[in-house]
């Protein structure tokens, strides 16, 4: 195929005349670095695969990590227009007939982590209430359509999710959502909407206030079903993100140098596949199920 005859590889087609691994071309350096971001590999399994040492592959990594975190973050944190949005505005909320259109969807999570017990405070702030356990937690934003617009870099579970978007919105951040679109959150993002620079509104579902024996109203219990019935996009969201990079399971102590760079790229991987909700008889979806006919 192509033009390429197949040549089965030999020690001799991986190692020089003094037994020492052969050089690595670009392409292999970038394609070892790619098998760790998308599997989290052990070093020694991966030297195996490309026939060099652990060292030549710590290199490799560690030269092109920050590389692949720039990629994530050029496909996973983009500028949005009210036009855009309105165009890929998905029907399911359309039919909620909010006052004013959803512009994203928060929701944070958080990746268990090797504990570091050789430092107190470290092993404190790795503290994770929502796990109960050593975890990293960041913030993702993404659009009704499924669409990761912003991220935060990972950090350990101790801070809040409020503490965490409060800093994030606080470095000029998200001045392109615009004016009166909603955030759609859980209850954790409560008074958070003045942490954005437009002040954008933050729905979720109702506090059950009253004490013990209280239950929901009728009127607050449609609201919870309104509120709820399309944030499951951002489930779906970290599904894709915990696919790649060794974020699906338990980040080893040894990766911690590169968890930043792994979550960036996740994000950005994520935003490869398809969209989660059809939008709304859009020109920059043509072939969706729910363009009206005419």
């Amino acid at each position: 195929m192509f033009g390429i005859e197949h040549e089965e590889p030999t020690i001799k087609s991986t190692r020089d005349a003094s037994g020492r691994s052969k050089k690595l071309s670009r392409f292999e350096q970038i394609l070892l670095t790619l098998t760790f971001f998308t599997n989290a590999f052990d070093y020694g399994y991966i030297a195996t695969i490309f026939g060099v040492t652990r060292k030549v592959v710590g290199l490799c990594i560690k030269g092109w990590a920050p590389h692949f975190r720039e990629v994530g973050y050029h496909m996973a944190r983009l500028s949005l227009t009210k036009d855009f949005l309105d165009e890929t505005y998905p029907t399911a909320y359309h039919d909620l007939d909010f006052t004013n259109p959803v512009a994203t969807v928060v929701d944070g999570t958080d990746v268990p982590m090797d504990t570091v017990r050789t430092d107190r405070y470290v092993s404190i702030s790795q503290s994770s209430n929502k796990i109960k356990n050593s975890a990293a937690r960041g913030i993702t934003w993404s659009s009704p359509m499924g669409l990761v617009h912003e991220f935060t870099d990972p950090f350990f579970a101790r801070a809040s999710e409020k503490a965490i978007v409060k800093l994030w919105a606080s470095e000029g951040r998200f001045v392109d959502l615009p004016d009166g679109y909603l955030v759609s959150g859980d209850k954790g993002f409560d008074k958070t909407s003045g942490f954005y620079p437009k002040y954008n509104p933050v729905i979720h579902p109702a506090f059950l206030t009253g004490g013990d024996g209280a239950q929901f109203s009728v009127e607050q219990m449609g609201w919870n079903r309104k509120a709820c019935k399309n944030r499951y996009t951002s489930e779906v969201v970290f599904s894709r993100v915990k696919k790649y990079g060794g974020l699906g399971g338990i980040i080893r102590r040894h990766n911690f140098n590169y968890v930043r760079d792994m979550w960036a790229f996740a994000h950005g991987m994520a935003n490869m596949y398809s969209c989660i909700l059809s939008p709304h008889d859009s020109d920059y979806f043509s072939t969706s199920n729910n363009v009206e006919e005419t």
